[in-house]
């Protein structure tokens, strides 16, 4: 008697695989001997076959629930052929990997100087990057998430800095990025100079013009040490100071602002006023004398020199002696 054995079918569906989200997968290495009518099937999954899905090396496409689910089984079966009766089957796992997500805030209205970009978030990345589009300024890293942006000396002039951030994928998906960009409009910051130092007569009310000068501010204000008050030209850069009544000598003043919104601060800037005395002489008393030179004995204050006049002789040394 002879016995012949007839072979039991193989099947193999493929490895398992991973695939980036968006893209089909071609069943490419699926093989089946000694076997037939090939039929694939959906495990757990709602894609599509492309194709016949009674030919051995189809794609899929993945469906809405597999995006959802990451992962979905496919079955590859194959009949026996007689006198061999059971049919055999492999399975194989396609991983669905979620592509890279970027979230940004796209815009910021900033003072120069230097600023944290912040409200950027990833998802399903493997790293973030940013680059400087457009801007003379630099980044600092010590968050990727929230890098420092500091001004460089043309983004004031400018008005604008463009930075970009950059997130590659994960696994199947590593060569898919996202990208996304965030402006920055710069402000400048603020400045005062409260001018020369200043020197006047005790007594009367004296007018600012000592070149004073304030930009990119506002709230402007005059405070000093003085015992005077200002009485005009509050909030200017001409103030008016008046004196006390007998004040001399040095009075400090401030000036005061804030700085335009967004930037943050009150800034000051300090010069002086000098009030100096009126000059006082006094020739000395008056006198009866022989005819002869006469020595004079006046006095004077507060003052850089002096000068004799009358009479009809002269003076000696000369008129400026004192």
């Amino acid at each position: 008697m002879l016995v012949q054995f007839a072979p039991k079918p193989e099947v193999f569906a493929g490895t398992d695989a991973e695939i980036c989200l968006g893209d089909s997968y071609d069943l490419a290495d699926a093989t089946v001997s000694n076997g037939e009518n090939i039929q694939w099937t959906i495990v757990d999954g709602d894609g599509e076959f492309i194709g016949n899905a009674n030919s051995l090396n189809p794609s899929y496409e993945p469906g809405t629930q597999d995006l959802l689910d990451g992962t979905v089984t496919l079955r590859l079966t194959a009949e026996a052929i007689d006198p061999c009766q059971t049919a055999v089957s492999d399975d194989i796992i396609l991983t669905i990997t979620p592509l890279p997500e970027l979230t940004v805030q796209s815009v910021f209205d900033i003072c120069e100087g230097s600023f944290t970009i912040t409200g950027t978030s990833a998802t399903n990345n493997d790293n973030i990057q940013w680059q400087l589009i457009q801007g003379s300024g630099s980044l600092q890293f010590d968050d990727q998430l929230s890098p420092v942006y500091t001004t460089g000396p043309g983004d004031v002039a400018n008005g604008t800095v463009i930075l970009r951030a950059i997130v590659a994928g994960l696994g199947a998906c590593s060569s898919t990025n996202d990208q996304k960009d965030v402006t920055l409009t710069i402000n400048p910051k603020g400045t005062v100079d409260a001018g020369s130092p200043m020197e006047a007569c005790v007594g009367s009310p004296y007018t600012f013009a000592n070149g004073a000068i304030a930009s990119n501010v506002e709230n402007i204000r005059w405070t000093h040490d003085g015992l005077g008050s200002i009485s005009e030209g509050q909030g200017t850069m001409t103030p008016t100071y008046t004196p006390s009544v007998g004040e001399i000598g040095l009075i400090n003043f401030t000036l005061e602002a804030d700085e335009l919104s967004p930037c943050p601060d009150q800034i000051t800037n300090t010069v002086t006023l000098e009030l100096i005395p009126n000059p006082e002489a006094d020739a000395g008393a008056s006198f009866t004398t022989c005819a002869d030179s006469v020595n004079l004995n006046g006095t004077v204050t507060n003052a850089s020199g002096v000068t004799w006049s009358g009479g009809n002789g002269t003076f000696t040394p000369d008129i400026r002696a004192h």
